[in-house]
């Protein structure tokens, strides 16, 4: 996966949150978009992954890669967390 997939990923998983916030009074529209923002999540923290281990492969620095998939980690957490107020 490239970086450039990733931040699509990345901008697809905030729509889809902002879908929880906008339609998520309806339970079926906050399973549907739920459910979106948890496969995006996994897929940016794969993609991040595959970011992060081709850097390696490559000889380059991973560090910011690293800290991106941990600050994404702990975002994707709170956005869950304050979906469930919804």
């Amino acid at each position: 996966m490239t970086a450039a997939r990733v931040q699509t990923d990345f901008q697809v998983q905030i729509q889809e949150f902002k879908n929880i916030l906008l339609r998520g009074e309806d339970i079926e529209l906050f399973k549907k978009h739920n459910e979106a923002f948890k496969q995006r999540r996994d897929s940016v923290q794969s993609g991040l992954d595959e970011v992060s281990a081709a850097l390696d492969h490559a000889g380059m620095d991973k560090s910011a890669t690293e800290k991106l998939l941990l600050a994404h980690s702990e975002l994707s957490f709170r956005y869950g967390e304050a979906a469930k107020l919804v």
